[in-house]
């Protein structure tokens, strides 16, 4: 396993498909095509070096590995999203006031 992810976006698939319960279902709510899902997956395995999903006609179910990894990835989805707020909360224009003595 290296010590950074390449590719922060693979832990946002990796939660639709535990979510959702198969690659199909996460491409739909994710909005990309199904075997994007399922590359990123492949590559987030290799990556980690863990088997995360057992994979079956019925869908992927996660295993213990990836299971006792949700919390952490929720605590990023949950960063993720409240950077997201800061930074448009910090690009909203401000109101200019301008005085003249008088």
């Amino acid at each position: 396993m290296k010590s950074e992810f390449r590719n922060w976006s693979d832990i946002r698939v990796f939660l639709a498909v535990i979510r959702e319960g198969s690659t199909l279902a996460a491409s739909r709510k994710l909005g990309v095509a199904q075997p994007t899902v399922a590359r990123r997956i492949d590559a987030l395995e290799h990556e980690t070096g863990l088997i995360l999903f057992e994979r079956d006609t019925r869908g992927f179910k996660p295993t213990r590995e990836a299971r006792s990894l949700i919390p952490l990835a929720e605590s990023i989805e949950e960063t993720t999203r409240r950077f997201a707020t800061k930074s448009r909360d910090l690009a909203k224009p401000r109101p200019i006031r301008i005085t003249a003595p008088g």
